[in-house]
């Protein structure tokens, strides 16, 4: 039996069961459909890693769990703090019109150096706080203070603006 045919016995064997761990660590059917997707890559990719055929149940569960796992882990990364949340609400819907969102980029140029930085390492290049404060040399509280300080400035700003 070649590679690719014993891929495909084992996968309709198993289909199944990948469904159903997939589902029970996802609501969202979509991202399940592109997880299944990524475990059977890896399996197929990989299978020929595998020494004892006799294990594969355990090997796909647990290759199953580390897709979940990384899932989750990058998902975490977009999660928004409540605080982007309601500066996000006060530029889409309050504040700026949709085809103006050219002028909150003006205002982000506008802030202080130290600000802008942390502003633009925070939400343009998806770093987290503790990375920042690696990044630029500074203690946590200080990525913090500034993100405050340019979110509050930011906002007045926009404000300003539409009155």
């Amino acid at each position: 039996m070649d590679q690719y045919e014993e891929y495909t016995t084992l996968i309709k064997e198993y289909d199944e069961l990948i469904n159903r761990l997939i589902a029970s660590r996802v609501e969202d059917r979509f991202f399940r459909e592109d997880l299944k997707q990524e475990v059977l890559l890896i399996v197929f990719y990989k299978l020929h890693t595998l020494k004892n055929k006799d294990s594969f149940k355990f090997w796909l569960i647990k290759i199953v769990k580390n897709v979940c796992y990384k899932y989750y882990k990058s998902k975490s990364r977009f999660d928004i703090p409540i605080e982007d949340i309601k500066l996000s609400i006060l530029i889409d819907k309050k504040h700026v019109k949709r085809n103006s969102q050219i002028d909150v980029v003006e205002h982000i140029n506008d802030l202080s150096l130290k600000n802008k930085d942390v502003i633009i390492d925070f939400y343009y290049n998806n770093l987290k706080i503790n990375e920042i404060s690696s990044k630029h040399n500074i203690p946590v509280g200080t990525v913090k203070r500034r993100l405050f300080d340019a979110r509050k400035k930011l906002k007045e700003r926009i404000e300003k603006d539409e009155n």
